[in-house]
């Protein structure tokens, strides 16, 4: 597979990458600009194909999906494999990476943008963003030049090396292993400084200067905006405002400044009074991303004779939308949820799968529960069987939700009263309970189960935990065999039973047999 993948890479370059440089060459006649297109390109292949594809090939490692991490572990692996590919690549001591930008100001630089698109239309978005001065310090050292500035053969450097980096980073993420690029562009702030001069823009390329005029820009829109849509956290029953938390602020705008807000709200947020909603805003933010409180929490409702602002038309639409089938029934518990999202964090399905393998709009162990009571078990049927019943999520709801209890009951009703399971497993797990609850035929089993599987069992390796398989182990079954046995035996390793006269049963029944004569 190594060698087939490095084939593929260079026959790629060799076939496709390079023709189109070279025809760009011939059709500018060599100009400057597309000569050192060329050559940084060129040296983007060296730098990222030979630093990476050649080292991961010859040692024979290769990248693995995280699995079975907590969210903490998680983000420092994350944050670890982030920092090995950006050493690996472009020879980036981490020390030079700086944690303080918090997304608000980085120097001149380079802006890289990737779109990765699904057959099914799905997609991710990738901004990458290279400062001038490590492009310099980090590139241009491994190309040994001399240039103080980014000029164009390091920005297609950077351009060839970011893309080589995210297709590494891409691999860490399970849902991402379909997608393709659809989309990429370079930007640097010279070129968004002549995108905002179309604009009216007549300042330098400062980030600074250009974040200002943008906002001065977008800012008119709002201005002149009449009609405002919000969401709404909680609704006061007692005074009619409706709570907003936020972090942007653009919400806030969309409810003071347009003369009509339509705000959008679940029934179940209605709280009694503020004193609920205090208590749950500071439930909400902790819960959600640790915050003390959000940047922006806001109480708001039409506007006062003798207030200057806010909204002289305000309607608050309540949404139903299947939540009323909840009330009085076993999943009312679930009119109580806040959508804080830390049933997320801790699901160990979610973290492997991600928001999109749920196919709604709720992911996760609350989107298991609500989905199918919104949009219907035929449709959302096989959420419930998404989940481990490791109570996880259970145990972090701030709001007290039984959700692995909700989820199973999700499974009663689709097997026992909407009957929606008409596959052989079915069958299987009915004559499965006769057994069990039979002493003669679980007995009769018990005798006969070694006999039974021995035939597909295997002999232990040194890797297996000693004396876990004294009799062998099962790791796979005939095609012909029914799927519940297959689903379990694909994925994990079964023990052979133990003879007859060997099983815990037997060896009970003997050891009380004893015990008594001893007494006697």
């Amino acid at each position: 597979a190594g060698f087939q993948l490095h084939k593929r890479i260079h026959e790629n370059f060799r076939k496709i990458t390079l023709p189109s440089l070279e025809k760009e060459l011939e059709l500018s006649d060599y100009s400057e600009n597309s000569v050192e297109h060329f050559l940084g390109v060129c040296a983007g292949w060296l730098i990222g194909h030979t630093l990476t594809e050649d080292q991961a090939i010859v040692s024979g490692e290769v990248m693995k999906q995280w699995e079975n991490l907590l969210p903490e572990e998680e983000q420092t692996v994350m944050g670890q494999a982030i920092l090995n590919q950006l050493h690996g690549m472009f020879q980036l001591d981490s020390r030079l990476i700086s944690n303080c930008y918090g997304g608000e100001k980085f120097g001149n630089g380079i802006y890289y943008r990737l779109i990765y698109c699904t057959k099914e239309k799905k997609s991710w978005e990738f901004l990458l963003v290279f400062e001038e001065q490590l492009i310099i310090n980090t590139i241009g050292s491994v190309m040994e030049t001399k240039s103080k500035t980014v000029n164009v053969m390091l920005m297609n450097v950077a351009r060839y090396t970011a893309r080589q980096f995210v297709e590494h980073i891409k691999g860490h993420f399970p849902s991402l292993a379909q997608a393709d690029v659809k989309t990429e562009q370079l930007l640097t702030y010279e070129q968004f400084q002549k995108v905002f001069e179309k604009l009216g823009y007549d300042g330098d390329n400062d980030p600074e200067h250009m974040a200002r005029f943008v906002r001065h820009y977008l800012r008119n829109y709002f201005m002149q905006a009449d009609f405002g849509i919000t969401g709404c956290n909680f609704a006061i029953a007692d005074n009619g405002m409706i709570n907003l938390v936020t972090n942007e602020g653009n919400a806030d705008i969309s409810m003071a400044i347009p003369k009509t807000q339509v705000v959008v709200m679940g029934m179940e947020r209605i709280v009694p009074s503020l004193k609920e909603a205090e208590v749950l805003d500071n439930v909400l933010c902790r819960s959600a991303v640790g915050q003390k409180l959000t940047s922006y929490c806001t109480f708001s409702k039409g506007k006062e004779a003798d207030e200057a602002d806010g909204p002289d038309d305000f309607y608050v639409v309540i949404v139903d939308n299947g939540r009323s089938k909840m009330l009085n029934t076993d999943f009312e518990p679930m009119l109580q949820c806040i959508r804080c999202g830390s049933c997320l964090n801790v699901c160990p399905v979610y973290r492997q799968v991600g928001g999109k393998g749920y196919g709604s709009i709720y992911p996760g162990p609350m989107g298991e529960v609500l989905s199918p009571i919104l949009g219907g078990y035929q449709e959302f049927k096989e959420l419930p069987y998404a989940c481990s019943l490791c109570a996880a999520c259970t145990e972090t709801c701030p709001v007290k939700i039984p959700l692995h209890e909700l989820i199973r009951h999700h499974r009663y009703v689709e097997m026992d009263e909407l009957h929606l399971d008409h596959s052989p497993s079915n069958a299987l797990l009915k004559a499965v309970g006769k057994g069990t609850s039979s002493p003669t035929l679980f007995n009769d089993a018990m005798r006969f189960a070694h006999i039974a599987l021995e035939p597909f069992g295997k002999k232990t390796t040194p890797e297996d935990i000693k004396n876990l398989y004294p009799d062998g182990k099962i790791n796979h079954l005939p095609a012909i065999a029914p799927k519940l046995a297959h689903g379990w035996v694909d994925v994990r390793d079964l023990a052979v039973p133990p003879k007859y006269h060997q099983n815990f049963r037997h060896w009970y029944r003997h050891y009380e047999e004893e015990e008594e004569q001893k007494n006697d």
